[in-house]
């Protein structure tokens, strides 16, 4: 017995999807293996992981998905969805969409794994699920006598093969094959082409207490470091006199060659091992970089873990765009500021760089999203800030990610090749405005556009943008959404 009224027979005939809700990644091969079986039986499939199979609707919100397009919501329990409050919620969304429209069963429990029944989520507890836990085909069998009896839409005939074309495409990738063929991958990592030549240690010629000296050194704004008794830079002396105040005379103790100096040379005075000296520089790169960027007016927000993001406040870039020339020569433009109405926020591209001194030397650039109200001022909650990102930047693929790294270089580096990060004084280390790329033997069968490397990502644990950038590139029912911001007057035939 369904346990639909007319409302509900009448409101189920104007939807066409069978939602599937899961735990992701835990529960995906069944998922995947259900959708393709319920395909072939001629539904409309969505999850996350087959997004709508043999259609070219994608929806910006799964709570869209099933409040106005789902005729029936099968959830997927097992012991790890059971823990997920992606699932919790799109088992409160059926609930009350099932509700509204008068629908009982509107939302179909199923067991993909031993999680006992007394265990399952309190709205679903009380609902006769189906078990695939035995047996997957059994449940399928049960599942598609659930559907034709409460009469789910079904697609027409002719459209069984399209549909499973279609699915056959979307999951490729995961069973991607390769073939011998070079491709160029991008990535985020703008390499160090020269660092200063030397490091210099300078005394104090004062009577002071050493656990005085990282206060007294704090008075200097060019990048430094303190070790023991002695200031170090890459600066002149001269340099660091001015800064530092008459009150303080330094004098030149120590002049030591930078490879030689990261390599930890022991031979030369004073002693610093390799990984303290690498630690040195490295904060003195990461000093550059940050006031590199306020020279240039950009707004700041520290990480929990202590890094800083420099983001575009609204209205600094003419019309809040980047134009940029891509790695294929052709010219571009990304928004860095945009208006989120639903959900009252602006949102604001930044980035964190962090340098790295092992082979080879470079800057890596980690894209982060910052949520204000009035362009200006961050969320104070950093919680609510994470949670409302994920939904601000859900159709954030690839391209526009890898656009927005090599557009911020481009912008930062006032479109020269290379530019110069001031180590104070007459000091600087130069980076490329060019993103590194690298050349791969082989390449995915049926792929040719560039790919974004594995270190892309943010991965701090204060930030959740690597949860905005889903690998769907070769999913067609979504493929048509991605932007391609491209000047038209320079504009390449592809």
């Amino acid at each position: 017995m369904s346990g639909e009224g007319e409302l509900g027979k009448s409101a189920v005939q104007n939807r066409r999807i069978v939602f599937l809700s899961h735990a992701t990644p835990d529960d995906n091969d069944i998922v995947i293996w259900l959708g393709a079986r319920l395909t072939a039986a001629g539904y409309e499939v969505w999850s996350d992981v087959t997004r709508l199979i043999g259609g070219e609707i994608f929806w910006k919100d799964i709570d869209e998905a099933i409040r106005q397009h789902a005729a029936k919501v099968v959830v997927c329990l097992s012991k790890a969805a059971v823990q997920r409050e992606g699932v919790r919620n799109e088992i409160a969304i059926s609930i009350a969409t099932g509700k509204k429209m008068g629908v009982e069963e509107f939302t179909v429990p199923v067991r993909i794994d031993n999680l006992p029944f007394d265990e399952f989520p309190p709205q679903l507890i009380s609902r006769n699920a189906i078990d695939f836990s035995g047996n997957w085909a059994s449940g399928l069998s049960r599942l598609l006598e659930v559907l034709e009896r409460d009469k789910v839409p079904k697609r027409d005939g002719g459209d069984f093969q399209k549909a499973l074309d279609a699915w056959r495409t979307t999951f490729q990738i995961r069973a991607r094959a390769v073939e011998k063929r070079t491709e160029y991958i991008e990535s985020n990592w703008l390499p160090i082409i020269g660092l200063p030549p030397e490091v210099h240690l300078f005394g104090i010629n004062v009577p002071v207490v050493i656990g005085d000296i990282p206060r007294m050194a704090s008075a200097i704004s060019a990048p430094h470091f303190t070790h023991g008794r002695l200031i170090g830079g890459v600066a002149d002396l001269t340099t660091f006199q001015a800064e530092i105040g008459p009150n303080v005379p330094l004098s030149a103790e120590y002049a030591m060659d930078m490879q030689a100096f990261l390599a930890g040379d022991r031979e030369r005075r004073p002693s610093i091992d390799g990984r303290d000296a690498r630690n040195f520089v490295t904060s003195m790169l990461r000093r550059a970089w940050d006031l590199s960027m306020s020279d240039r007016g950009l707004s700041s927000y520290v990480l929990a873990d202590g890094s800083t993001v420099w983001w575009v406040p609204s209205g600094f870039l003419p019309e809040d765009k980047v134009h940029f020339t891509k790695p294929n020569g052709r010219r571009g433009w990304r928004q860095l500021v945009g208006r989120d109405n639903p959900r009252n926020v602006y949102w604001h591209v930044g980035f964190a760089a962090r340098p790295i001194l092992t082979p080879p030397f470079r800057y890596v650039l980690r894209p982060h999203v910052i949520l204000t109200t009035d362009g200006k001022t961050p969320l104070d909650d950093r919680k609510r800030m994470n949670a409302m990102k994920k939904s601000v930047c859900k159709l954030w693929f690839n391209a526009r990610w890898r656009d927005l790294v090599a557009g911020f270089a481009f912008w930062v580096g006032n479109g020269e090749e290379v530019m110069p990060l001031s180590m104070g004084g007459s000091e600087a280390v130069w980076i490329s405005a060019r993103p590194l790329q690298f050349l791969a033997p082989l390449a995915p069968v049926g792929e040719t556009d560039a790919q974004v490397s594995g270190e892309f990502l943010d991965s701090s644990t204060d930030d959740e943008d690597a949860d905005f950038v889903a690998e769907v590139k070769a999913d067609p029912s979504v493929r048509d959404l991605e932007e391609d911001e491209s000047d038209p007057e320079t504009e390449d035939s592809e």
